[in-house]
């Protein structure tokens, strides 16, 4: 008895980029839930790497500057690009 044809997998599989708005992240990283939002969206090793790049301290008065130059805006950037 000869073997069955291997068939095609039925789904396509794609590599694929999610595309993130980093001012919908800002706002997050801005508002109260921004430690939860952090511990679901990071793996455990980006967390540490968050925390030892940015520090656990969010709050900072960046009155005057451009917003993307904010450590706020870099903190969702690095977030965004995860």
């Amino acid at each position: 008895m000869s073997p069955r044809p291997l068939r095609p997998f039925p789904f396509p599989l794609n590599v694929g980029t999610d595309i993130c708005q980093i001012s919908r992240i800002y706002g997050i990283l801005n508002g109260p839930r921004r430690t939860r939002f952090i511990n679901r969206i990071l793996a455990p090793e980006e967390v540490k790497q968050y925390l030892s790049r940015f520090g656990a301290v969010h709050a900072k008065n960046e009155v005057g500057r451009d917003l993307k130059e904010t450590e706020l805006w870099k903190r969702a950037a690095f977030v965004a690009g995860r």
